[in-house]
């Protein structure tokens, strides 16, 4: 059966997001949606150690990965020149590329990241904005980062297009639309086109919300344990409803000295000194509780739990070895491997929209081919092991490779070892 052209070309159906006038409501935990939810992750990777060990981890290896332009032909002079022409505004940033890098990397804690691509005209040093090339070119000014927590609301087409999204600053609380098409948008997912994706905290939250209300009574109870219970005897015509008002007034400021009561450079208590006529006992007396003894749950054990599973989640509980009784080397290594093989996922995320959005706009502006445009490309997250690399160069020269006759193997190898590349044709 052929299709008739009008459906041929249409769209029928919808991503099926569930979205309600530009605000998401895809997350089944309502406390983790909307401003609500971005504000819970930023407070999970800034306060957690565990979780903050983690990004910052992520951060380093980040920052150091290595990022080329490749020509779309190395064998054509001009695409080696247009190559070299876009390397040369990633070098002309505003800042430098790696610090943009690590800014994108806040997609995982909010699951998706949006910068705005600001040209300039390359006008020297004495240009504004200035520039380390005079050759009145259009270049990249800087990819400019636009914080989720500004986010109003998206901008969604009916068959779920992302459109662009409506900031608010607190700067100046105004709203600001920016289109889709002047943004790139990094995204750690893109199931039903959600433009806010999945933060890789998302599956952490629930550990780390028991986790931090046991740390919270842990720390209480340490401090009773310590301190003691204070506990305030009063006569008992002080409690009852129909007290005259000075009792109610004493009783108040009794209950706020109680909870006032710390043990530190400021403790004290200064009550008054009554006695009973008849009983010659004191009327206001004021004790400390002692603590009953060990506690029958080992709150210790229970927030080391709660740490790998959040840490788990991420693959990246090999941060916690050597924290715990159990774990080895080998072990880190493939745990380590496994966050650099996810780590390079991220990296192709980054690397894609550059390639279909950055540098073509690039091209486009500067009046070249597109179907010359280079691409963006990282190198490994992790080092390889050099060992391993000797023992691979030492098969390949047994099997009569020669490696003077493929450069970029070559070079590859050097980058790897630490050694400076040998130029080309040289």
């Amino acid at each position: 059966m052929v299709m008739p052209d009008s459906l041929a070309f249409s769209e029928l159906g919808t991503t099926g997001l569930k979205r309600s006038s530009g605000y998401i409501t895809a997350n089944a935990l309502r406390e983790l949606q909307g401003n609500r939810g971005r504000k819970t992750f930023l407070e999970m990777s800034e306060v957690d150690p565990v979780l903050g060990a983690l990004l910052f981890t992520v951060d380093m290896l980040m920052r150091q990965v290595r990022w080329q332009v490749v020509p779309s032909n190395k064998e054509d002079q001009r695409s080696v020149q247009i190559a070299e022409f876009v390397g040369s505004c990633l070098e002309d940033l505003h800042r430098p590329f790696k610090e943009v890098v690590s800014e994108v990397m806040s997609m995982l804690i909010y699951g998706w990241d949006t910068h705005e691509i600001v040209f300039k005209q390359r006008n020297g040093p004495t240009g504004l904005p200035p520039s380390m090339f005079s050759d009145a070119r259009f270049g990249w000014d800087r990819f400019a980062p636009r914080s989720q927590l500004t986010l109003e609301r998206w901008n969604i087409a009916p068959n779920g297009d992302i459109l662009g999204w409506v900031q608010r600053a607190d700067e100046d609380f105004e709203e600001r639309v920016l289109p889709i098409g002047k943004l790139l948008h990094f995204r750690t997912s893109t199931k039903n086109n959600n433009p806010e994706g999945r933060s890789i905290l998302l599956n952490a939250y629930r550990p780390w919300y028991i986790k931090k209300n046991i740390e919270n009574i842990q720390a209480i109870g340490i401090e009773r344990d310590l301190a003691g219970l204070p506990t305030l005897y009063l006569p008992p015509e002080y409690l009852v409803e129909d007290a005259s008002p000075e009792r109610k007034a004493l009783l108040a400021q009794m209950k706020q000295m109680l909870r006032n009561i710390r043990r530190d450079e400021q403790e004290g208590v200064i009550i008054p000194r009554m006695y009973d006529p008849e009983t010659k006992q004191p009327l206001i007396e004021l004790v400390l509780l002692s603590t009953g003894g060990r506690r029958q749950f080992d709150t210790k054990a229970i927030i080391q739990y709660y740490d790998a599973r959040m840490a788990m989640t991420a693959m990246a509980d090999f941060i916690l070895l050597g924290h715990e009784i159990h774990g080895s080397f080998s072990l880190a290594d493939n745990k380590t491997a496994l966050l650099a093989t996810a780590l390079g996922s991220y990296m192709d995320v980054i690397g894609d929209q550059f390639n279909r959005k950055a540098i073509p706009q690039l091209l486009l502006i500067n009046g070249l081919p597109l179907e010359l445009r280079p691409q963006m490309v990282h190198g490994d997250v992790e080092s390889p092991d050099l060992g391993i690399l000797g023992t691979f160069i030492q098969q390949l020269a047994g099997a009569g490779f020669v490696f003077g006759e493929d450069q970029d193997l070559e070079n590859y190898l050097r980058r790897a070892a630490g050694v400076p590349e040998r130029e080309r044709n040289a």
